[in-house]
């Protein structure tokens, strides 16, 4: 990955001093700077310079080259590689990979490892006196430490207890670092094996065997170590091992605390357990690891080491660690005459520790020596610890007011580290009183050195919180001022950063603290612009969120109600406030529920004022929300009730709605009110009309409440009644009263579909609005007992439906089709298709009724039209009819001529629609036929295509034919039954024999699909028992069946001819093409018929005189 150079030379102008460790970090947090800054700072980033990617390339190149070696040996072994993303190999496999100059063990003893679960393996092992690093031996060791399902082995003849022997040799001999594989394993696999073995979980479950195992593999360390510290640089990884082999709180010693030491047992120990009357554990194994340690002259080694020149502070803090963490171990007689002279020498260089010293990353090492340092003053030399904890303070001190950001960010990880010790009981040792850490960072005024610092890194800022979070209300007036006054004219980082101090320094403020914080923050608001009062919204937010104490809490939500009703804020920040105090109120412990409730009431005091209704009606339904779900429904429910018994809340809105749009209304000085038109400079027409509606079928639904007629009442009259309502408004209130129409009861229901929605104009209705229509009219005819609803079908009950002759109205007088055809739907469904078994009994009666009502309706149409002679027929065919009338209906103006003639066209869709909906349901033998399947029609040609069996071929058919005849062509085309014929036209099963072809729109090569089913034999002939007057009665009962057919109705008397001719002479093509349907739907005019017999007898009689003519000719 390529560098980023500008971030090189951010960091370099940070102070950071390599230019390689600031590219490497750089490459590790992919570019990052707050990354690499994590890393440089060693500040629990979540990669380092010494990652596992980074061995496992490391290990990929070292396999390579085995495999090459393997490949050249002369030996003539078969190569094994070892696959870094599976499984690790086993102990024979990297055991059989060739080694130069190792020669393999024909006999060896048993070998385990240990995993998590304590299981044992068993490799072949390997032993090697020479000088060579066990190369296979650490490929394997590492294939098993670095991986999640670790496994390492235990024993002294296996891999790690090899390389341990290895790195001891080759230590003797001063070579440990010259051997780079030796290197490696003591640099990276080493330290995470014992990490494993000595503090997982997993130790306290493993067995006695393994445990004294491990306690070899560190006898085998101890050795090393003491082997290590006789020449060279002192090796700090390596005692960094040894001091965690040497704490006393790990799970290995834990688990083995009650052994005691049975190796050394006279002369002066270094180590020695607890008398036991101090109720300690013993430790035996821990204490005989510190006298092998000594008896490898470990301690000597450290004495001269201390005692010595040219130490730096990494390498001081190294050797006195192990010692430090076992210190109350260690025999006092014996150990504090060796580190006297050492530790007075330690205390002396830290003390004059230069500024350029503490500049460097190593720096933070100086508060490990300290810690150690006091470890070993507890136990030896008590009158100094408060020497060493002022020592600790004042490094801190001079690292946090240099320059530098390297020794800022130690000082800060230092200090962050004492606040947490002085809580932490398991830290007890080593930390510092709270107290005296507060005392210290008030009177050195650390907090403002702090903040000179760079407070525009998150990391820094963060270090800097955990300062304010522990001050609280020991954090002084004048800091606090201090730290507001920073983030003026400063980036938007750093002001967040900022804030995020102070939030966490609030949550822990007195009264007096947050007092004037808050006048901070309202000086603030008034100066700075509208970003920086979202910022300062958002501040004051997280400060109550986290606040601790209920009066703190307290304070924030009032503050924050108030600077939302500034009458000039915008509304993006009323908003962001209010959901600021929303956040508070739903997700903060220290707020009850009467504080909530204190706040419902404010809301409803803001709705009767009229003042800040919106945001009041929308916070006033959250705060509820939030009470019913912190509660239970019946909370939801309750208050809901409470509120509108005691401040009739549902009168209120409903008032405040009606208000607000009388507002809007004048507020337009020319044309119709939009819903975008700005009511208060700050909501739209739309938020009012939408925010009250939805506040009150909350309320109705939630509160189990229901409208009364009165507020329904004022709700549709300003809505859709008032000559100022817009159509947006009507939509919306048809929508809202469809929703809502359970939370009224069944009276409201009743008056407000009776006196409201029946007054409407049905030729100006909406789909909206016809779809209220519906859902009212169905409801009331249901609690009228009119109509019964059974699952989602209704069935009429009765034929006076409430609300039928506004349903004619529509679906006469609406330009929109559309709705004309719903409302046609609707008007078949009422008047035939759902009415009950009981009123379809007397059908003839029943279709003679429809059809008289479409003649009265006709002739009331057609007589302002001034066609005198279709008038005088009109009114001989309804001259036998009663005009019905409903009470109620609205006075409409006199139709024009284009409003007639539409009403005369829907009628004849009505008759026609009709007749239709009820002869598709005939399916016995037509004998009296319709004109149209009376003659034939234009020839049309159908593709047929067929499943089963696979073939296509063509029908010739005319228009007129019907879909039975379709049927019996391809019958026989296919040689089948009739019975046993799908067709399928359009994605649709024909399954109504009756129907014409021109009757589903078939146009020229129609393509049909057709299937063969099982086989069905259509019976024709009579029955076993049937005689042939049996056969005839059938006919002659279907016949008077037909005969009660509305078609056939329709034309009796012959008047429907008459009318029909009578409305095609009107010349509109519409009407005509209207009347040509019918008249094709009725059998064919008997005067039509008489007119072609005479003619026919008239051609035959011409025919034979010609004849006889000619005969005589």
């Amino acid at each position: 990955m390529e560098v980023n150079e500008v971030n090189v030379q951010t960091l370099l102008d940070m102070g950071f001093p390599s230019d390689v460790d600031i590219r490497r970090a750089l490459r590790l947090g992919k570019n990052d700077l707050s990354e690499a800054v994590a890393i440089l700072t060693d500040d629990n980033h979540s990669t380092g310079f010494d990652t596992l990617p980074e061995l496992d390339a490391e290990l990929k190149e070292t396999q390579t080259s085995v495999s090459h070696e393997a490949s050249s040996n002369p030996v003539g072994a078969s190569t094994v590689a070892i696959p870094l993303g599976g499984p690790p190999p086993s102990y024979d496999e990297a055991s059989a990979m060739p080694m130069p100059m190792m020669p393999t063990a024909t006999c060896a003893p048993e070998h385990k490892t240990v995993d998590e679960a304590g299981d044992a393996g068993r490799p072949q092992p390997m032993e090697d006196e020479s000088l060579e690093f066990p190369l296979p031996n650490l490929i394997e060791l590492e294939n098993r430490v670095f991986t999640e399902s670790w496994s390492i082995p235990y024993k002294e003849d296996e891999s790690l207890g090899k390389c341990l022997l290895s790195a001891t040799h080759l230590a003797q001999e001063k070579l440990c670092e010259s051997d780079e594989n030796c290197k490696r394993f003591l640099e990276k696999c080493m330290p995470e094996a014992f990490q494993k073995l000595l503090t997982s979980n997993a130790v306290l479950r493993w067995a006695a065997d393994i445990q004294e195992g491990i306690y070899d593999m560190l006898q085998m360390l101890v050795d090393l170590v003491a082997t290590r510290l006789q020449y060279g640089d002192v090796p700090i990884s390596m005692l960094e091992v040894l001091t965690l082999a040497f704490n006393p709180e790990i799970e290995y010693h834990t688990k083995n605390r009650l052994h005691r030491s049975g190796v050394f047992g006279a002369g002066p120990l270094h180590a020695v357990s607890p008398p036991a009357s101090t109720y300690k554990d013993p430790c035996g194994w821990l204490c005989d690891l510190i006298n092998r340690f000594a008896e490898k002259k470990g301690f000597e080694l450290i004495k001269e080491r201390l005692e010595g020149d040219g130490l730096n502070t990494a390498s001081m803090a190294a050797l006195l660690a192990p010692l430090g963490v076992c210190a109350e171990y260690l025999n006092e007689s014996v150990v504090e005459p060796m580190l006297c002279v050492g530790i007075e020498k330690a205390v002396k260089y830290v003390q004059s520790l230069e500024d350029n010293e503490l500049k460097e990353k190593k720096a933070g090492c100086v508060y490990e020596l300290l810690v150690s340092m006091k470890l070993l003053c507890l136990h030896f030399w008590a009158d100094d610890v408060k020497l060493i904890d002022n020592l600790r303070l004042v490094i801190a001190l001079k690292m946090l007011k240099l320059s530098h950001f390297n020794a800022k960010m130690n000082a800060l990880k230092q200090v962050t580290k004492l606040i947490e010790d002085s809580s932490n009981t398991k830290m007890a040792r080593t930390a510092i009183s709270g107290e005296k850490i507060a005392a210290w960072l008030v009177d050195n005024e650390v907090l403002s050195i702090a903040l000179e610092g760079n407070i525009d890194q998150v990391q820094y800022c963060d270090k800097v919180k955990n300062i304010t979070d522990f001050l609280g209300m020991k954090l002084s007036i004048e800091e606090l001022t201090k730290i507001w006054k920073m983030q003026h004219d400063e980036s938007s980082v750093v002001v967040d950063n900022i804030h995020a101090i102070i939030a966490a320094a609030a949550i822990k403020f007195n009264s007096q603290q947050l007092e004037n914080l808050f006048v901070l923050i309202q000086k603030s608001w008034k100066e700075e612009n509208d970003r920086m009062r979202e910022k300062l919204l958002g501040l004051i937010g997280k400060i109550g969120r986290d606040a601790r104490i209920p009066k703190t809490t307290s304070s924030v939500l009032e503050l924050l109600w108030d600077l939302a009703h500034l009458p000039s804020l915008p509304t993006q920040l009323v908003e962001q406030a209010m959901d600021e105090h929303l956040a508070i109120l739903n997700n903060s412990f220290t707020v009850k529920e009467h504080v909530k409730k204190s706040y419902v009431m404010k809301c409803v005091d803001d709705v009767k004022e009229g003042r800040w209704v919106l945001p009041a009606l929308k916070q006033l339904q959250h705060i509820i929300k939030n009470i019913a779900k912190t509660s239970s429904y019946k909370a939801e429910k309750g208050i809901l009730q409470e509120l509108n018994k005691n401040s009739d809340i549902i009168k209120q809105v409903t008032a405040s709605l009606i208000k607000f749009h009388q507002v809007a209304v004048s507020g337009i000085k020319d044309g119709m009110i939009e819903p975008e038109t700005l009511v208060d400079s700050r909501y739209s027409h739309r938020d009012y009309i939408t925010v009250h509606l939805s506040f009150l079928q909350f309320v109705l639904q939630e509160g189990v409440l229901y409208l009364s007629w009165h507020r329904a009442r004022d709700i549709w009259d300003v809505l859709v009644v008032s000559s100022a309502s817009s159509e947006w408004d009507k939509q919306t209130c048809f929508k809202w009263f469809m929703r809502g129409i359970a939370d009224l009861e069944q009276d409201t229901q009743s008056q407000l579909f009776q006196k409201e929605i029946l007054r409407l104009q049905p030729q100006q209705l909406s789909e909206e609005g016809f779809m209220c229509f519906k859902c009212y009219f169905e409801n009331v005819n249901q609690f009228e007992h009119r109509l019964k609803k059974s699952g989602g079908t209704y069935t009429v009950e009765k034929l006076e439906l409430i609300g039928m002759d506004f349903l004619w109205g529509i679906c006469l007088n609406t330009p929109n089709n559309h709705i004309a055809e719903m409302g046609v739907d609707l008007l078949m469904s009422m008047s035939y298709s759902f009415l009950s078994p009981r009123l379809k009994k007397d059908a003839l009666n029943l279709h003679k009724k429809f059809i008289d009502e479409c003649y009265s309706r006709l002739e009331a149409a057609m007589i302002p039209l001034g066609a005198s002679a279709l008038s005088q027929v009109l009114s001989a065919a309804t001259a036998i009819v009663t005009s019905i009338c409903v009470s109620g209906q609205a006075i409409l103006p006199s139709p024009s001529r284009s409003s007639n003639l539409l009403n005369i066209e829907r009628l004849l869709l009505i008759a026609e629609r009709y007749v239709v909906t009820v002869e598709e349901l005939y399916t016995a033998p037509r004998t009296i036929q319709a004109h149209g399947a009376s003659f034939q029609g234009p020839q049309i040609t159908l593709n047929i295509a067929s499943d089963s069996p696979k073939m296509e071929f063509e029908i010739q058919a005319h228009s007129n034919e019907s879909v039975g005849s379709i049927r019996q062509k391809v019958a026989q085309k296919l040689k089948l039954s009739p019975d046993a014929v799908q067709i399928v036209a359009n994605d649709k099963l024909l399954n109504k024999d009756q129907k014409l072809l021109h009757q589903l729109d078939f146009e020229d090569h129609q393509k049909l699909t057709v299937r063969a089913t099982s086989s069905v034999t259509t019976v024709t002939s009579v029955f076993p028992g049937q005689d042939g007057s049996t056969a005839s009665a059938s006919k002659n009962f279907n016949l008077e069946q037909e005969k009660t057919l509305p078609g056939v109705v329709m034309s009796s008397g012959g008047h429907v001819y008459k009318m029909l001719y009578q409305l095609a002479d009107l010349d509109e093509p519409r009407i005509t093409s209207r009347a040509r349907s019918l008249l094709k739907l009725v059998p064919t005019d008997p005067s039509v018929l008489d007119n072609l017999s005479a003619l026919s007898q008239k051609v035959g009689i011409a025919i034979q005189l010609g004849c006889l003519k000619h005969s005589e000719c």
